[in-house]
């Protein structure tokens, strides 16, 4: 990005997210434990993935300052004002027509 940017606003709008899948017919016939005990290592999983995240997006605003980017971040304000319009307006959307209840309530 440093070669392509003279500024960079961190609008903390875009996250990534990852998926672990298994097979319906697979899962279906494991016990309920075994259920229990995938499902606690995938959100460990998860967990350890944003973390990592975190930092990595924490080593790159570092590099792209140190290469003359100018960075810029919204402030704690206008981030939960921002917050809150997508959450009234864009997860309605979302959960109709991509996710549904369960997964956006989760």
């Amino acid at each position: 990005m440093r070669d392509a940017l003279s500024y960079w606003l961190a609008s903390r709008d875009a996250f990534e997210y990852w998926f672990l899948t298994i097979n319906k017919k697979l899962w279906d016939g494991l016990s309920k434990e075994d259920k229990a005990i995938l499902s606690a290592a995938a959100d460990t999983v998860m967990a350890e993935q944003a973390l990592a995240a975190e930092k990595d997006e924490s080593e790159f605003k570092k590099k792209l300052e140190a290469a003359g980017v100018k960075v810029y971040e919204v402030s704690q304000q206008e981030w939960e004002t921002s917050a809150k319009v997508v959450r009234e307006k864009a997860w309605p959307r979302i959960q109709s027509e991509l996710l549904g209840s369960v997964l956006m309530k989760k």
